[in-house]
Parts: C-alpha cells; structure tokens; sequence
C-alpha cells in the first residue's frame, strides 16, 4: 500500500497547526517590535534634528560674532590668542549673588596638515555663580580669548574654571592698548550689550562640553580635547563658516582690525 497516498495522523495535522500558529505569533511579535521601534525613533531623530537646527543657528549668530568683536580686540591681543571662546547671548542675573549661563563654541589652534590651523568648532556651556552689585538679568555676547599654552591646556582637560584653572581678566581695547596683557592672563575676555550691567565678572565661571550640542552636530561625545585638537570631520557649512571668521581674526595669521568693516565692532553697551 502506498503509505503518501494515505491521510495524515492526527497527531501530525497538530503539530502543522501549532507551527503556524507559531509563525503567525513571530510575524505579529515582529511587526509589532517594528511598530514600537518606528514609534520611538522619529521622535528621537526630531529631537536630535531639533537640536542639529538650534545648534548650527548659534553657530551663525557666533560666526557674526567674531567678527564684530575683531574690530575691538588689539591687533596684538588677537595674534597671540590659542583658543576663542564664543557665547551669544549668555544670560547673566540676580541681586548681589547671581547666576550665569551659556552656550557656545570654542576653536584651539592645532597641528594640521598643512601646518597650524583652528579646530572644528567644539560645542561647550558656560555655567558658574558671578558676584558683585547685580540687579535684573542681562543677555550679553561674550568673547574669551586663551592666550598662553597653560591655559590652553586646562581648557582642552574639559571642566575648565575661569580664575582658578587660568588667570583671568578684562580684555585690552584700542589700537593703543598696552601690552601687559602678557603678564599673568590665561584668558582675556570681552563682553557687549545693548544695557550695562554693574560688577559683571567670569572669574568663577566654569567652561565644560556642551553634551547636547555635541551629539547633535557630531554623532557622539568625544572629549572636548578630541574635539579642540582633531582632526574632526565639518559638521557642515555653518562650521565651515565659524573656523574661517576665527581664523581670519585670531592667531600669528590674523588680519588686523582695520581689515574689517568700520562699525561692525561694539564695546560693552553699544552695537
């Protein structure tokens, strides 16, 4: 008798079933794996895109910066500076113990390969309680030059603290300004805004990573050394922007202040 022509066993016709029902669980348990993933992923990527967007329009706004400053920086201060810290619009506040924070972007000079050059811009906040006769709060635009390897190199370790890990002090303006500003200055900052804002200090502010910033343009976390000292690929055109504008301004290559447009600089209360 032929055994193939005969009908399946019970047990048999069991067994089939079960494995597709089996199969259908996995598809279903797939699909909806699937479902979860997809439901969580876009709102990760619009926050990051979000993020990407906040960050590279910060990147524009410092761009400007830079060279608006430029016009008030001392053709010596600016050849001699390591690194360039831009903050837009850091928001300092309070009455008599006050608070400051920021976000922006820091450049180093590093070895490139064709000889020294400025690093991609590498995201970091400003944090850290400020002292002295403050009443209300006040936005202003905040450049801080590094001007000596010492102090380059508490800004590359990553927790860098203004008057503890460096010297800090006032930056020198006019064209005349005296160059004593060698004497003991790690970091010479300048501040501008459109009000005044009395006893306004850095010394005590803390210069870290911008964690979300970071991730956003670059993908990950690398160390803000690894960033400062690269070589790091261009988070894109705004970045582009931001490297040269440094590069024109600071550093042995610098082009002197007269090279930029008249009126685009603005000490602290004017535009």
């Amino acid at each position: 008798m032929n055994r193939s022509a005969q009908p399946q066993s019970r047990p048999s016709r069991l067994r089939r079933a079960a494995g597709g029902i089996a199969g259908a669980c996995l598809t279903a348990g797939l699909s909806l794996a699937t479902a979860c993933s997809s439901a969580n992923g876009p709102g990760a990527a619009t926050a990051t895109s979000s993020e990407r967007k906040d960050a590279l329009a910060r990147l524009d706004t410092a761009t400007r910066l830079v060279s608006e400053f430029r016009g008030d920086v001392p053709d010596a201060v600016a050849a001699e500076a390591r690194c360039a810290v831009v903050i837009p619009a850091l928001v300092q506040g309070g009455l008599v113990v006050g608070g400051r924070g920021g976000r922006g972007f820091a450049s180093c000079l590093r070895r490139g390969d064709k000889g020294p050059d400025w690093s991609e811009p590498a995201p970091v906040s400003v944090s850290g309680a400020s002292f002295g006769a403050q009443i209300g709060v006040e936005k202003i635009d905040v450049l801080m030059l590094v001007m000596n390897d010492e102090a380059k190199n508490a800004l590359l370790g990553g927790h860098f603290q203004l008057g503890v890990d460096a010297s800090a002090a006032a930056g020198p303006s006019g064209a005349d300004a005296s160059r004593d500003f060698k004497a003991g200055s790690g970091v010479l900052s300048y501040a501008r805004s459109e009000g005044l804002f009395a006893g306004a200090t850095f010394s005590g502010a803390t210069i870290s990573r911008d964690d979300d910033a970071t991730q956003a343009l670059y993908g990950g976390l690398p160390e803000l050394r690894s960033l400062l000292q690269g070589p790091m690929t261009s988070p894109g055109a705004p970045a582009d922007r931001f490297v040269a504008a440094v590069r024109n301004a600071f550093g042995a290559n610098a082009r002197p202040a007269a090279a930029f447009e008249p009126g685009m600089g603005g000490g602290v209360g004017g535009r």
